[in-house]
């Protein structure tokens, strides 16, 4: 009699191993379960009890699961889109980098622009109590006839 020895698929016993065998976390592999369809067997039929997945079927669903699968299934129409989907999404990214780029030139601009405002205010405050120095030294000088010196503080500037 030939022997009918067959192998037995690998049986995956927990959420942990079943991550580790997909190279993805925890929560990544339950939210594929729910949204994607990742074959996973619940022993006991109840949906929050005990998991248990085969590896040869774990297998075939990855080499089968649309790359940015967006519901269950995986038809031909389903890969397509998500292959347009992809296609949108790198389109949209460089244009969002590209509008970043520009942005980062228009800030650097406009940041110029401010400090350059900020120094000529600077110099116009200067030169204005500067004037008004020289006005309030020459009103008193007048005052006393010509003669005598009266300091003027910076305090009596502002204002």
């Amino acid at each position: 009699m030939p022997s009918t020895e067959t192998v037995s698929p690998a049986v995956l016993n927990s959420w942990k191993e079943i991550a580790s065998y997909v190279g993805r976390g925890v929560r990544t592999v339950q939210r594929w379960e729910s949204d994607v369809g990742l074959p996973v067997h619940r022993p006991r039929g109840k949906s929050r009890s005990a998991v248990l997945a085969m590896t040869d079927e774990v297998d075939a669903w990855l080499r089968s699961a649309p790359t940015g699968a967006m519901g269950k299934g995986n038809d031909k129409q389903q890969s397509n889109n998500t292959a347009l989907d992809l296609q949108d999404d790198f389109s949209q990214h460089n244009d969002l980098r590209r509008r970043c780029e520009h942005l980062c030139v228009v800030h650097g601009q406009v940041l110029s622009a401010l400090v350059a405002n900020v120094r000529n205010l600077q110099k116009t405050v200067e030169e204005s109590r500067r004037a008004r120095l020289m006005n309030l030294r020459k009103a008193a000088s007048a005052a006393s006839g010509g003669d005598a010196q009266i300091p003027v503080s910076s305090e009596s500037l502002s204002g």
